[in-house]
């Protein structure tokens, strides 16, 4: 075999080398690429989604916002503070039910009374007394356990049921803003590792295309060493001058 051959077939077996070579890290690269593409739309359609998700529970935090104001302002200026509880027990005197049943009672004890032949006696006096004293006791207790019902049933619809509702709108408020925390701190770390990842992708297949490439010239390297030492040897000629390759 010729020299000439010898280099030619050495060139070739590099170029092929250097050419797969070429062809591997432009694979490593493309595939890299795509890797990479497909982890940045991930990342992309998971911030939309978190996007879309503040879009749908604005409404929740808005009402929440504004039922916590509204309970700030309300609390502050003594709007949900109900007045103290006050029956006036005086005011049973003119009560037409008692003063019927007071009128009703004395005739009754009256007329008994003279009867008896006790009517003005110290024995009538003491059983008006005791009647008057019982039925006074028996509608203050009727007449405050009303009052009380009354007191009770307007604190809570004017105070008790306003500031309850708005509680619940400012709860709901707060839960929407939790599961908002909630989720972005989910889409942060999923955002996070698709773009960690793509940019791994690219790194891995630029790394890879360096070496596919390393390895192509070292196969050219070595072809053409391989070529120079066997022309060195069929033309006679060694390393170290001499005109017999094994002679020093």
């Amino acid at each position: 075999m010729g020299a000439s051959a010898i280099i030619g077939g050495s060139l070739l077996g590099g170029g092929l080398s250097l050419f797969g070579a070429s062809e591997s890290a432009n694979a490593q690269e493309s595939a890299a690429s795509t890797a990479a593409g497909a982890n940045n739309q991930a990342a992309q359609l998971q911030y939309q989604e978190w996007q879309q998700q503040q879009a749908n529970m604005q409404p929740w935090l808005t009402a929440g916002t504004t039922a916590v104001n509204n309970l700030s302002s309300g609390v502050e200026s003594g709007k949900y503070t109900p007045p103290a509880f006050s029956f006036d027990p005086t005011q049973i005197a003119n009560n037409p039910d008692y003063q019927f049943t007071m009128k009703q009672g004395t005739a009754a004890l009256d007329a008994a009374g003279a009867a008896a032949g006790n009517y003005g006696s110290g024995n009538m006096g003491v059983a008006l007394e005791q009647f008057g004293q019982g039925n006074a006791a028996t509608y203050e207790n009727q007449y405050y356990n009303q009052a009380l019902n009354s007191y009770n049933a307007n604190v809570n619809s004017q105070y008790v049921m306003p500031y309850n509702q708005l509680a619940n709108t400012a709860g709901l408020g707060q839960t929407a803003a939790q599961n908002l925390a909630s989720t972005g701190q989910a889409a942060e770390s999923n955002i996070g590792s698709y773009t960690t990842s793509a940019g791994n992708a690219l790194a891995s297949g630029q790394i890879g295309a360096a070496n596919a490439m390393n390895s192509g010239y070292n196969g050219l390297y070595n072809n053409l060493m391989s070529g120079y030492l066997n022309q060195a040897y069929l033309g006679g000629n060694n390393l170290y001058g001499s005109s017999n390759l094994y002679s020093l």
